[in-house]
C-alpha cells in the first residue's frame, strides 16, 4: 500500500458522460415512435440506468444515469442500448445524461439516425472472422501446400 492509498479506495462507481460520437439515436415510425438510444463505451465497466422518458406538448426528455468502475474491467467495447415508445405526435427527443442535456433530435420523417459513427460495426463478429480466417490460412498451409 502506498502511503494513505490503497486500491479499495480508488475502486468506485464514478458518473461518466460519453461523447457526443459514442450516442447513437434511431426511430422509428409506425403507428407510435420508438427512439432507441445506444452508447458505445470503451470498456465493459460501466452501468446504465435508463431512466422513463417524460413527455410535454410533443417533446420528450429522457435522463440516463451513467457510471463507470474505476477498478479492473474487462478492454473490450461495449453497446448498452434502450428503446422507449412514444406517441405519434413526438417531434423532439432530448436525452440528458446524469441531469445534463447531451443531445437533442428532430424525429422527423418515418426512420432516422443521429449521431454515433454511422458505422453500427459489431466488433465481435469482426474478431472472430478474423479468427476464423487465420485457422483456414493456417490449416491450409499445413495440409495443402507441400513443405519439401
Amino acid at each position: 500500500m502506498i502511503a494513505g492509498f490503497s486500491s479499495v479506495d480508488a475502486e468506485k462507481w464514478v458518473p461518466y458522460t460519453p461523447s457526443d460520437d459514442a450516442i447513437h439515436i434511431k426511430w422509428t415510425r409506425n403507428g407510435e415512435v420508438n427512439v432507441t438510444v445506444t452508447m458505445t463505451f470503451p470498456h465493459s465497466g460501466f452501468m446504465v440506468y435508463w431512466g422513463p422518458a417524460f413527455i410535454s406538448n410533443g417533446e420528450v426528455k429522457a435522463d440516463v444515469q451513467v457510471m463507470m468502475w474505476t477498478g479492473p474491467a474487462a478492454q473490450v467495447i461495449t453497446h448498452k442500448s434502450y428503446t422507449w415508445t412514444l406517441p405519434n405526435d413526438t417531434g423532439i427527443f432530448k436525452l440528458y445524461v446524469n441531469g445534463h442535456l447531451v443531445k437533442t433530435v428532430q424525429l422527423s420523417g418515418i426512420n432516422g439516425t443521429s449521431g454515433g459513427t454511422g458505422l453500427d460495426l459489431n466488433l465481435g463478429v469482426i474478431g472472430l472472422t478474423a479468427s476464423a480466417i487465420t485457422i483456414i490460412i493456417v490449416l491450409l498451409l499445413k495440409f495443402v501446400v507441400p513443405i519439401f
